[in-house]
């Protein structure tokens, strides 16, 4: 079997936007390192059409691509396994958190939170610094018996966290079924499959259950426009733990939840990136 990889430069938050997009194309696989992306279709699925196609709806959130920016090259079965396996290393995060990907688990300890990644999507393998910030947050602020919410749960990374720290409920909810359909396989690699709930939706059409804590690694955008509804799903004093923000974007939050009576917490950032923390005041 032989496979196509597209090689691009793209932002993060572009990226964000278009990846759904990529995968309803056929996508098979994203990888980023570098701002660079390399995007895997299997030959038979990939054509002028599809280029075509790819680059006129990226276009939309950056008007630079062009077909220059666009660079392919053809991998045999065993270079693309191989490609894919060296791209994804054991990480170590925060104090205790381990990510692996299932064929390499050398780095997971006994006292460690273990989770098993098998990366199929962009995001959510725990390398990119939104996930990493969102994960060191989580090491402080959940506690045994909490009821999580993880809003554009991904690969369920958050989400098999959070259960893993002794939360009591877990629900993972993403408008990708392409992202749903991977958090489920990874649940059952991580044990969890029968005790954190995942489902393709949007946040206002999950069933009112006020959490402890929400957390959202998502993007600007996205948050801007569901921080209405993030406090009807919270519970008074929850956490409301957010990611995927650019540094430059930080006020633009702090004043939106404010304005929703907020209490800022807390904030950290690597390179660009920023997450931060907020506690949800007594109306």
């Amino acid at each position: 079997m032989a496979w196509i990889e597209v090689q691009l430069k793209l932002t993060q938050p572009i990226l964000e936007q278009v990846s759904a997009y990529l995968f309803a194309l056929g996508c098979e696989g994203i990888h980023i390192a570098d701002n660079k992306v390399r995007i895997y279709f299997l030959q038979r699925n990939w054509s002028d059409e599809v280029k075509n196609a790819l680059l006129s709806y990226i276009s939309i959130f950056d008007s630079a691509i062009s077909k220059r920016s666009l660079h392919t090259k053809a991998l045999l079965q065993r270079d693309w396994n191989r490609k894919w396996r060296e791209s994804f290393k054991p990480l170590r995060i925060g104090r205790r958190i381990t990510v692996s990907p299932p064929w390499d688990l050398s780095q997971q300890h006994e006292k460690d939170i273990e989770i098993i990644i098998n990366p199929q999507m962009a995001f959510g393998t725990g390398h990119h610094e939104s996930t990493q910030l969102i994960l060191m947050f989580m090491e402080n602020f959940i506690k045994p018996g909490m009821k999580i919410l993880d809003v554009g749960t991904g690969s369920g990374i958050l989400a098999f966290t959070a259960k893993k720290m002794g939360a009591q409920q877990v629900v993972g909810i993403d408008t990708d079924p392409q992202a749903i359909k991977n958090a489920m396989e990874n649940a059952i690699l991580n044990h969890v499959d029968d005790t954190v709930q995942f489902a393709p939706l949007e946040l206002k059409h999950l069933n009112r259950v006020e959490f402890d804590i929400i957390l959202a690694n998502i993007n600007y955008p996205v948050i801007l426009g569901l921080a209405d509804l993030f406090s009807g799903y919270l519970k008074d004093r929850g956490l409301l733990i957010l990611s995927g923000i650019l540094i430059n974007d930080e006020w633009g939050i702090y004043n939106k939840l404010a304005d929703l009576n907020y209490k800022f917490i807390e904030k950290s950032s690597r390179k660009e990136w920023l997450a931060m923390v907020f506690k949800k005041q007594v109306a």
